[in-house]
């Protein structure tokens, strides 16, 4: 089997990556083609897991315009998105990308173009330092999992003048975000966990005197 990626800045003519999986003389012989198969299908999928992210993290990286370096120094990168629905000010519903970094977590406004297999940018609303974040509240509701982030207001902004951003106000410090299911709300979660622990908790963190309590976490949706 063999499959062909194409790439359509490059005109589309000749393949950017070519994958081949091939079938051995043997299981032919034995006649095993459930496990032609499933090689088959283990090839086409990895394949596609595999180009994916890559394919994310090229198009966040440059549309938000993530930096190599922050000015402090720290290496930063695209980890994990999630397409989420998320709760305004005013308590409306709002779709969005949730973009995680090594640093930040951005509000990103985008679509996807029904007239072609690509994702629109429109903008970046607002970013936040996932270091600031102390609390974490796992609730479910209508079919949906809501997670409430609260911030620390004053660590917050300190790292985001730090850093060149303008401050926000108090009462951006707690983010609503609601997810369709609960593997993208646990990898999202992951991610959130880790982050701040090695900001906040790990051996890099005590090496720079950054140390603050870890990341709490209370999941209201188990039964007790």
């Amino acid at each position: 089997m063999h499959l062909n990626f194409y790439a359509k800045k490059y005109g589309d003519k000749a393949p950017w990556m070519r994958f081949v999986c091939f079938e051995t003389e043997q299981a032919k012989e034995e006649g095993k083609e459930n496990d032609a198969s499933e090689r088959r299908e283990f090839a086409f999928f990895h394949a596609f897991e595999r180009m994916i992210p890559l394919w994310w993290q090229e198009f966040f990286e440059k549309n938000l315009k993530i930096p190599l370096k922050d000015p402090n120094g720290f290496q930063d990168c695209y980890q994990f998105h999630a397409f989420i629905i998320k709760k305004n000010t005013w308590g409306m519903n709002q779709r969005r990308f949730m973009v995680l970094t090594n640093l930040w977590m951005f509000n990103v406004e985008g679509d996807f173009d029904s007239k072609s297999p690509y994702c629109i940018f429109k903008g970046m609303k607002w970013r936040m330092p996932i270091e600031a974040i102390t609390n974490v509240e796992i609730n479910q509701d209508d079919g949906m999992i809501h997670l409430t982030l609260k911030f620390d207001f004053l660590r917050n902004n300190m790292i985001l003048v730090s850093n060149g951003f303008p401050k926000l106000p108090q009462d951006s410090c707690t983010r609503k975000l609601k997810f369709p299911d609960a593997v993208t709300t646990r990898t999202f979660l992951f991610h959130i966990i880790r982050i701040q622990h090695l900001h906040c908790c790990s051996v890099i963190a005590q090496s720079k005197k950054n140390v603050y309590p870890k990341l709490i976490v209370k999941d209201n949706t188990k039964k007790h």
